[in-house]
């Protein structure tokens, strides 16, 4: 349905080259150092897009668009640092990625820098609170992009406590993209009933504000779930 949805139309054909164990392997490496309430780290990997890229091979004779579907790899370079201080732990992010693929008038690869930074708070056991602010900037280069902006700007928040002996426990998260004005909200309940049985309840809705987001195909996809479950 989601593909549908991207092509305009449910007349088609997929062949998706989906990524195969092994012969395309992601490769990571990480290098850590830590000391007295820090760490820094550094990364080199190349990786496989989640993005597909959708290639147009033909039309059959039954009018039908032939897409070949493939999965792009890229190469990134992070750093990350934390710091714990009292009940703070403050956390910075940034990322350098190369040939990071983007749908576009025709498919199109650019640069990337990500950068990002949080905090979480721990209120000595009462509830835990973490808020994070992200961006995303796309460098320039040849193509036009198609419903990204470039920059993508978001921050988000996450909250959570625990009740009568954390038997019950609560989460609300919110997230917000300021160029798209896209709104995420969710909470969630999980009651643990007994040793073994437990039931979570999740409410989840989405405010999408630009017609020409990303996220537009899910705006309609407000739900709420009820769940039992069993632990033997």
């Amino acid at each position: 349905a989601l593909i549908g949805y991207l092509l305009g139309t449910d007349q088609f054909v997929i062949d998706e080259q989906k990524p195969e164990a092994v012969a395309d392997y992601e490769l990571g490496l990480r290098w850590r150092y830590s000391f007295t309430g820090s760490d820094v780290s550094l990364m080199l990997a190349s990786l496989v897009s989640d993005n597909p890229n959708f290639e147009l091979k033909s039309v059959d004779a039954n009018d039908r668009p032939n897409f070949r579907v493939t999965y792009p790899r890229y190469t990134m370079v992070a750093v990350t640092a934390n710091r714990v201080s009292g009940n703070f732990l403050y956390k910075f992010e940034a990322a350098f990625k190369q040939g990071l693929y983007f749908p576009g008038t025709q498919p199109l690869t650019r640069d990337t820098i990500e950068t990002a930074l949080g905090v979480d708070y721990n209120a000595n056991g009462a509830y835990n609170l973490t808020v994070e602010v992200s961006n995303q900037h796309i460098n320039d280069g040849t193509g036009e992009l198609i419903g990204v902006h470039q920059d993508n700007l978001q921050w988000l928040a996450r909250w959570s406590k625990g009740f009568f002996h954390d038997t019950l426990n609560a989460v609300y998260y919110l997230s917000n993209n300021l160029q798209t004005d896209d709104l995420i909200q969710s909470g969630n309940l999980a009651y643990a009933i007994s040793d073994f049985w437990h039931i979570d309840f999740n409410l989840t809705r989405f405010d999408i504000g630009d017609p020409d987001s990303p996220l537009r195909f899910a705006d309609d996809w407000d739900q709420a779930s009820l769940r039992l479950g069993v632990d033997w």
